[in-house]
C-alpha cells in the first residue's frame, strides 16, 4: 500500500508541473532502469558493427532517378563493373611472361565475381589470307616468334579497339579488362572483390616489372583503408586530447568523460543501426561521428557547467539537475530544432551521397539529443555526488576567466564600432575570395601525390588511354538504323570532335570495327567506311555481337561511343562535357536521340546539385535562427543579429577556401553546415542568457556583461577542446579528412569570435531609431534646454547652474 501511495502522490505531482519537469522527475526516479535500457541498446548496436560496410564509389554521387547511370547497363559495360589489370615488362612477349599472363587470365576467369575478361588472348584480330577470313585472337600461342610479335604489335596499333586500350605502342604494357558480374556486386562488397584481385595477383608480381589493378573498386578499397586507418589512430587521439582539455577545465575525470561517453554511445547506436539496415558508410557519412562529437560535446559542456553552477551554490544533486534543466531547456531544444532542420534539408537532395548524409546526420543528431538529455541526467543522478566533491573550486582558473570576461566586455563596449568595421572588412574580403570557389568530384584528389593510387595511374600516362569511361549513346529507334552510311557518318563526326579534345583520351565505336573489317576485306587498303549501304550491311553481318555488345545492340537500332579519359579535375571534365553537349546539339541529326551516360556524367552533374543542397540547407538553418530568435525576443532585430553572427563563420570559411584554392568536394561541402551547427549552439545559449538578463536589468550593456560572465567559460571550454581535438585530423594521410580537420578548426575559431565579439557588439549597437533619438537630443533638445537655462540664470542670478 505504501508503494501504491507513493505512485499516486507522484502522479498527482506530475499533473501540476510542466512537461520538462515531468520528464526530469521520471528520469531521476527510474535512473537505474534507464541506465540498464541504454546499456542493452548499446550492446545490441555494438554487436552489429562488424557487418558495417564502407562505400566510396562514384555511384553514390548518382541522383535518385539517374537515367544516364542506368542506361549504360544496356551496353553491358561501364567503369562501375570493370577492373583493369595492368602488366608491364620489357620482355612482355617472352614465353615465360605470356605463360604467367595466361595463368592470371585463367585464375581470374575462374572467380565467381568475374563475368568475362577482354585481353589479347581472346580479342579477335581479323585478317584475310587468300579467300579465308581469320578471326584468331591476337595471341593464340605463348611462344610467338619475333616476326609474330612484330605482327601482333603492328596489328594492335592499326586496331582502334586494341590500340592503347589493351596494348601500349611499344608493346611493353598490356591491360586485362575484367568485367565483373553485376549480380555478384549486388551481393558482395566491391572492395572485397578488389581485395580478392589483389591477393590473386600478388604471387605473380615477381614475374613482371609491374603488375597491379586499377578501377573504381580498387580506388574505393584504398579510400576505405585510409578511413579505417584514421578511425583506428587519429579519432582515438582526437578523443584523448578532447578528454585532456575537459579534465583540466572540470577538474574531474568522470565529468570530463561524460561528453565523450554520450558521443560514443550515440555513434554506436547510429552505426549499429546502419549496419542492421544494410546502409553503407560513405565518405560523407564518415563525417557524421565527428559531427556528433562536435555538436554533442558542445551541448554536454554547457549542461555540465550549469549543473556545476547549481551544485556549487550548496543545493543537492537532484536539485542541481533540475536547476540545469530549468536554465538550459529552452536553449537546448532550440539548438536541436534549428540544427536538425538544416540536416533534414540536405536529406531531400537528389544526390544519393548527400541524401544519405542528410538523413544519417539528422538521425544521429536526434539520437545524440535523446542520449544527452536523458543519459546525462541519469549519470549525474547516480554518480553526481562523487563527481563534485567541492562546492566552490569547480572551474580551473576561474579568476582568469572572470578577468577575461570583464576585459572582453569592456573591449566590446568601448570599441564596438571598430570591431564591427574590422569584421565588415573581413566579410567583404571573404565574399570576394569566395566567388573564386570551384567544385571538384575527382576521387583521385583524395589521395596524396606519393600515394600508390596516383603512382599507378600516372604510370599509364601517354601509354594507355584513360581509366575512366562514359558513353555517347545514339538511338535511332528503328531496326537497322546503324547499317546505313549516313548515320555511321554521324558517329564519325562525333569521334573526330572527341579525338581532338585535350581532356578525352580517345574513343571506340562500331565505326572503328567496320573500318577495320573493310580494310581487311580490301587486302589492307583504305581506312574508311564503304559508300554503299549494302556493303555496310554485309560487314555488319560479320560483326561478332559477343565482342561488340558494349557498342551496339543486336538489331543495330542503338549504338554507343565509348569515350575514355583520365581522372581529371571535375571542373575540367564538366567544362569539356558542356562543350561536347553543345557540339552534339548543333551538329548531329535531330532524328537521333543522343544521350551522355555513365558515372562520369553523374559525377559532373552532381556538383551543381551539391551546391543547391548546401545552399538550401544553409538557408533553412539561417531562416530557422532568424525565426526562433525573433520570436524569442519578439523582435526581428534580435533575429537579424543572431543570423549575421552565424553567417560570419560560413562566409569566412568560403573566403579562405577560395583564397587558398581549396575546392568544394564531397567532404568539404558539408563543413559550412557543420560550422553553422557549432555556431548555433553557442548562439542559442548566449541569446537565451542575454534575454533573461535583459528582462532582469532592462539594460543591454548589463545584459551583455551578464551573458558574457555566465557563458564565456563553457563556450571557451567547448571551442578549445574541439579545436584541439579536430586539429589532430590535419595529420591524416587521406586528403578529405585532413582538409576537414583544418577547415573545422578554422570554423571553430571563427564561431568563437562571432559569438563572443560580433554578436555582443551588434546587440549593443543602436538601432536607426535610437540614433535618430540621440541626434534629436543633441541637435534640438540639448541646445534649446541650454538656452532656457541661460535665460533663467540671467533672470535669477541666485540659481546654481551646477544643480542642472
Amino acid at each position: 500500500m505504501h508503494g501504491v501511495g507513493q505512485r499516486a502522490a507522484l502522479v498527482n505531482k506530475l499533473k501540476r508541473v510542466s512537461l520538462s519537469r515531468k520528464a526530469t522527475v521520471l528520469t531521476l526516479r527510474y535512473a537505474v532502469w534507464i541506465l540498464l535500457l541504454f546499456g542493452g541498446i548499446t550492446l545490441w548496436a555494438a554487436i552489429q558493427l562488424p557487418s558495417l560496410q564502407i562505400d566510396v564509389s562514384p555511384r553514390s554521387l548518382a541522383t535518385a532517378d539517374d537515367h544516364p547511370m542506368l542506361l549504360s547497363d544496356e551496353f553491358k559495360q561501364g567503369t562501375e563493373n570493370m577492373a583493369l589489370v595492368v602488366i608491364e615488362d620489357r620482355e612482355l612477349f617472352a614465353e615465360e611472361s605470356l605463360r604467367a599472363v595466361k595463368s592470371i587470365v585463367q585464375e581470374l576467369q575462374s572467380q565467381s565475381f568475374v563475368n568475362r575478361i577482354e585481353s589479347l588472348f581472346n580479342t579477335p584480330n581479323p585478317r584475310v589470307e587468300g579467300e579465308t577470313v581469320h578471326t584468331d585472337p591476337f595471341i593464340h600461342r605463348v611462344d610467338p616468334t619475333p616476326e609474330e610479335i612484330d605482327r601482333i604489335i603492328g596489328d594492335a596499333r592499326a586496331n582502334a579497339l586494341v590500340h592503347r586500350n589493351l596494348l601500349s605502342d611499344d608493346g611493353t604494357m598490356m591491360v586485362l579488362a575484367v568485367e565483373l558480374d553485376a549480380g555478384e556486386l549486388k551481393h558482395e562488397n566491391g572492395y572485397r572483390i578488389a581485395n580478392g584481385i589483389e591477393n590473386l595477383l600478388e604471387p605473380y608480381e615477381e614475374n613482371f616489372d609491374q603488375l597491379f589493378q586499377l578501377g573504381t573498386h580498387y580506388i574505393g578499397l584504398q579510400a576505405s583503408r585510409s578511413i579505417q586507418q584514421d578511425f583506428l589512430s587519429l579519432i582515438p587521439l582526437s578523443l584523448v586530447l578532447l578528454f585532456a582539455v575537459l579534465t583540466l577545465m572540470f577538474r574531474s575525470l568522470i565529468l570530463a568523460l561524460l561528453p565523450i561517453l554520450t558521443s560514443i554511445i550515440s555513434i554506436i547506436w547510429l552505426l549499429g543501426g546502419m549496419a542492421y539496415l544494410g546502409m553503407p558508410f560513405t565518405i560523407m557519412t564518415s563525417m557524421v561521428p565527428v559531427l556528433i562529437v562536435i555538436i554533442g560535446s558542445t551541448e554536454d559542456i554547457h549542461l555540465i557547467f550549469e549543473y556545476l553552477k547549481g551544485h556549487s551554490s550548496g543545493i543537492g544533486t537532484g536539485a542541481a539537475i533540475r536547476y540545469m534543466v530549468r536554465r538550459l531547456r529552452l536553449a537546448v531544444v532550440l539548438t536541436f530544432i534549428t540544427t536538425y532542420l538544416g540536416f533534414v534539408a540536405i536529406g531531400i537532395s537528389p544526390i544519393n551521397m548527400l541524401r544519405e548524409f542528410g538523413w544519417v546526420a539528422s538521425t544521429g543528431l536526434l539520437v545524440n539529443f535523446l542520449v544527452t538529455v536523458v543519459l546525462l541526467a541519469v549519470l549525474l543522478k547516480l554518480f553526481g555526488a562523487r563527481m563534485t566533491k567541492s562546492k566552490h573550486d569547480q572551474y580551473y582558473g576561474m579568476a582568469v576567466f572572470e578577468m577575461l570576461s570583464k576585459t572582453l566586455s569592456k573591449l566590446i563596449l568601448k570599441h564596438k564600432s571598430k570591431l564591427l568595421a574590422f569584421s565588415g572588412v573581413v566579410l567583404v574580403a571573404s565574399i570576394s575570395n569566395g566567388l573564386n570557389l570551384n567544385f571538384n568530384n575527382n576521387f583521385l584528389d583524395y589521395f596524396a601525390d606519393d600515394s600508390e593510387v596516383k603512382q599507378r595511374i600516372e604510370s599509364l600516362a601517354g601509354r594507355i588511354n584513360g581509366t575512366e569511361y562514359f558513353f555517347v549513346v545514339l538511338d535511332g529507334r528503328i531496326e537497322g538504323t546503324f547499317n546505313q552510311r549516313r548515320y555511321l557518318d554521324e558517329i564519325s563526326e562525333i569521334q573526330t570532335y572527341i579525338d581532338a579534345s585535350v581532356v578525352f583520351h580517345g574513343s571506340v565505336s562500331l565505326v572503328d570495327y567496320l573500318v577495320l573489317l573493310n580494310r581487311i576485306m580490301n587486302d589492307g587498303r583504305g581506312n574508311e567506311l564503304p559508300q554503299d549501304d549494302e556493303i555496310i550491311e554485309g560487314l555488319t553481318s560479320l560483326v561478332d555481337m559477343k565482342n561488340m555488345r558494349s557498342v551496339v545492340v543486336e538489331d543495330f537500332s542503338s549504338t554507343a561511343i565509348i569515350v575514355r579519359h583520365g581522372i581529371a579535375a571535375s571542373e575540367e571534365v564538366h567544362r569539356a562535357l558542356e562543350e561536347l553537349k553543345t557540339f552534339l546539339g548543333e551538329h548531329i541529326d535531330p532524328a537521333l536521340d543522343v544521350t551522355l551516360v555513365g558515372s562520369t556524367i553523374s559525377s559532373s552533374e552532381a556538383h551543381q546539385l551539391m551546391l543547391q543542397s548546401m545552399l538550401t540547407s544553409l538557408a533553412l538553418m539561417l531562416g530557422a535562427i532568424l525565426a526562433v530568435v525573433s520570436l524569442l525576443f519578439s523582435s526581428y532585430k534580435a533575429g537579424l543579429v543572431a543570423t549575421v553572427a552565424n553567417g560570419f563563420p560560413i562566409v569566412l570559411l568560403f573566403g579562405v577556401m577560395g583564397c587558398c584554392g581549396i575546392k568544394v568536394d564531397a567532404a568539404t561541402s558539408m563543413i559550412a553546415v557543420i560550422a553553422l551547427g557549432i555556431c548555433i549552439d553557442h548562439t542559442m545559449h548566449f541569446m537565451v542568457c542575454y534575454r533573461s538578463a535583459l528582462n532582469l536589468y532592462r539594460n543591454p550593456a548589463w545584459a551583455v556583461r551578464c551573458a558574457m560572465k555566465h557563458k564565456l567559460i563553457p563556450i571557451t571550454t567547448a571551442s578549445l577542446a574541439l579545436f584541439i581535438g579536430l586539429g589532430v585530423l590535419v595529420l591524416s594521410g587521406f586528403e578529405p579528412i585532413a582538409r576537414f580537420g583544418m577547415l573545422s578548426a578554422l570554423v571553430i575559431v571563427a564561431a568563437y569570435f562571432s559569438n563572443l565579439v560580433i554578436m555582443p557588439a551588434l546587440l549593443l549597437m543602436r538601432t536607426p531609431g535610437k540614433y535618430a533619438e540621440a541626434w534629436l537630443y543633441r541637435v534640438i533638445v540639448r541646445p534649446i534646454g541650454g538656452l532656457l537655462l541661460l535665460r533663467r540664470l540671467a533672470n535669477n542670478p541666485q540659481i546654481n547652474a551646477n544643480d542642472y
